[in-house]
């Protein structure tokens, strides 16, 4: 096991760097804020490497070897299954694999930035597993959502977020339906979309606006029979009436694209911008996040149509 560790990279050697200095080392701060702290011999390579040569070499993982983390999660059966499948297995088991499949990556995974921008996100964008089927649900959702689209447009992982089985169930989503001129229809998740996933609690959204979102989403629902755990549209539930948020206008009849223009409005807000950078900056950064770096990142993000990875 040891010959098979040293020669896939995962050695300890002979000597390991030892900090003489009070400071903090700017190579372990990467480590630490980009990753989950240094593997031993970690610091010297990123030293002799140079920081921006790791980042770029972070920032393509399908580049880097990792069967040796590969090796040692995939005994967690249940979270490579469809999610019909692992309704088979007790909750018990579900809650412990997700777990440890989460802190073995986080711990062997090569790809470090990869790994803690799946933490971020997965926060970002939180599921709580104890409600309703959600146990059942997350694995897919992680795999499905989060770690598909971690260094990709910021739109596509919203819009895969919103209509993912297990946050229909999470937020409630897989009961909102068309209601009649005086009915509510089901808000929480629009107002979650607002509030956390986008533009921010001080966005400059309104009441208005979760009203004419939740509208948008309605229609989508939970599939059951051989289709369990899987979601899909149903037209007759939708409100596809005309809409208006943010200002913007959605033209009636759109039917399930709705949700691709909402997302779409949220997406492009400045206020979308501002809120995630502000996050990914304390998250990689500091908790006292510099005004000016925050600002340099939300411009980052509106130049380059919401892509994470160059952010």
């Amino acid at each position: 096991t040891g010959f098979i560790a040293d020669r896939l990279g995962y050695g300890i050697p002979e000597k390991v760097f030892i900090p003489k200095s009070s400071q903090t080392d700017p190579v372990f701060h990467l480590l630490s804020r980009a990753g989950y702290g240094p593997w031993p011999g970690d610091i010297e390579r990123v030293r002799k490497m140079g920081t921006r040569a790791w980042i770029e070499e972070q920032l393509h993982p399908e580049k880097i070897d990792d069967r040796m983390c590969d090796f040692r999660t995939r005994r967690f059966e249940s979270i490579s299954l469809d999610s019909g499948m692992r309704y088979e297995f007790k909750r018990e088991v579900l809650r412990k694999d997700l777990a440890r499949h989460s802190l073995l990556r986080s711990v062997y995974s090569k790809k470090q930035l990869q790994e803690s921008m799946v933490e971020f996100f997965s926060d970002h964008f939180n599921i709580y597993i104890e409600k309703g089927d959600c146990i059942y649900l997350k694995a897919t959702d992680d795999a499905a959502v989060i770690r598909k689209n971690v260094f990709g447009r910021f739109y596509d992982l919203v819009l895969a977020s919103a209509t993912s089985p297990a946050m229909l169930v999470y937020l409630d989503g897989k009961e909102n339906k068309k209601v009649g001129l005086d009915g509510i229809p089901n808000e929480n998740y629009a107002r979650e979309l607002l509030e956390l996933h986008t533009l921010g609690v001080d966005g400059g959204y309104t009441q208005k606006d979760v009203y004419e979102a939740a509208r948008c989403l309605t229609g989508w629902k939970l599939n059951s029979g051989t289709g369990r755990g899987t979601a899909s549209f149903d037209a007759s539930l939708h409100d596809n009436g005309e809409k208006t948020v943010l200002g913007e206008t959605i033209r009636s009849g759109g039917g399930e694209k709705d949700v691709e223009r909402l997302v779409s409005i949220t997406c492009n807000h400045p206020s979308t911008a501002r809120h995630l950078a502000s996050r990914l900056v304390k998250h990689f950064v500091s908790d006292d996040a510099p005004r000016s770096l925050i600002d340099r990142v939300a411009r980052k993000y509106t130049q380059t149509d919401g892509q994470i990875k160059p952010l």
